[in-house]
């Protein structure tokens, strides 16, 4: 993490990264941070560790606040941590993958996901990603880690499966940096993977008949529409 005297001429020379985000430290305000994104949001953070777990703080944008309030803010959080029992639990995480997955689980919940496709990737990650990973900061994963993985599930189980774990996994990890957690990068992101197999399939005389009735009993009349279309129109 790059350090620079934040100012206010500083902050506004900070260009955003090519990729991802970068975190800037002030080299005056202990724990005073921040994250500019590829976006070109420039968002102040109060970030440290406390006994091993990272606490991060979201202070505000670089837009609404000026640097000197920033750094009051930042200087007052110090003073308020200064007894370690004044720390919430509530912003102490460690940024696991396996955090991560938890949010994308309230984040999927919340959208209205069906609750069987929430239980099939749980299930699917509980059995194919080792503890080892999920328990790791993913801070320090590193992309070369989830390429092995990728190799050894491509090799023992199926290239399929293989790559819906890393979909699964990258998904997850983006779900934090959407939330705007401190995550440097996605070491998920632009894994070598074997292309997908394409296969055709066409109904069997059998199931023509239960193909189009469970058109018909769908309560959208728009999917009916769109899936007839498509269907005679090839």
């Amino acid at each position: 993490m790059p350090k620079i005297k934040f100012s206010q001429k500083n902050i506004a020379g900070i260009q955003p990264p090519a990729h991802g985000q970068i975190v800037y430290r002030d080299s005056q305000t202990p724990y005073l941070a921040i994250i500019a994104r590829q976006s070109g949001s420039k968002t102040f953070y109060y970030i440290r560790r406390i006994h091993g777990a990272l606490l991060q703080i979201k202070i505000a944008s670089c837009n609404e606040i000026t640097c000197q309030q920033a750094q009051t803010i930042a200087q007052q959080k110090t003073l308020q941590l200064a007894n370690p029992e004044s720390v919430s639990l509530n912003h102490t995480e460690k940024l696991t993958l396996h955090f991560a997955f938890d949010q994308w689980q309230k984040n999927a919940t919340a959208r209205g996901d069906r609750e069987k496709s929430i239980r099939d990737v749980l299930c699917r990650i509980a059995i194919h990603i080792p503890q080892s990973i999920m328990n790791s900061e993913i801070n320090h994963i590193r992309k070369a880690d989830i390429q092995s993985l990728y190799n050894h599930l491509a090799a023992t189980i199926s290239h399929t499966t293989a790559r819906h774990i890393i979909v699964y996994i990258a998904a997850a990890i983006n779900t934090l940096i959407k939330m705007e957690y401190p995550i440097q990068r996605n070491p998920a992101k632009n894994i070598t993977m074997h292309p997908p197999v394409q296969r055709e399939r066409f109904l069997q005389e059998d199931e023509i008949k239960r193909f189009f009735q469970a058109i018909h009993q769908s309560e959208s009349q728009m999917f009916k529409d769109f899936v007839l279309v498509a269907l005679f129109t090839s």
